[in-house]
């Protein structure tokens, strides 16, 4: 394998995995709260406790972060072949005159794929989810 195809794998599973990992502070909100409203929205037909766990976000953002991240660890967790894959596939497309828009077309598509299977394990775990928000925030709105 070539230095630049190892190179573009090492920034791939970057960019796919935690790129806010780079940033100096944290962002203002952990991926699960966007991924989990892309699936509330596109696969639930808005069902789903999103006001809950933003209300939670405000009154308990440890709380929230907790579920945020025991989900999206899960997400990973389970995707994390379907990763290693698709970054392999996508690397081969890359070679040493492979332009830079072309390599963050590749990227994006990568990381398209890599979404669906993340929504995949949240649509898949719906109601588990969404009772883990509702506990925590019943929990803290009673106290």
């Amino acid at each position: 394998m070539t230095t630049c195809v190892r190179t573009f794998l090492a920034v791939l599973a970057l960019i796919i995995w935690d790129a806010s990992s780079a940033q100096a502070e944290p962002p203002p909100l952990h991926r699960f709260f966007l991924d989990y409203a892309v699936v509330k929205h596109s696969l639930k037909n808005d069902e789903g406790a999103f006001d809950e766990l933003m209300e939670l976000r405000d009154l308990d953002p440890y709380a929230a972060d907790f579920v945020a991240e025991f989900w999206w660890s899960k997400a990973k967790r389970q995707c994390n072949a379907l990763m290693k894959e698709v970054a392999e596939r996508y690397a081969r497309r890359v070679t040493a005159t492979t332009s830079e828009v072309d390599q963050e077309r590749i990227i994006k598509e990568a990381r398209k794929e890599i979404d669906q299977c993340i929504y995949g394990v949240y649509y898949d775990h719906w109601d588990e989810i969404n009772r883990m928000i509702k506990q925590r925030y019943e929990s803290i709105r009673t106290k």
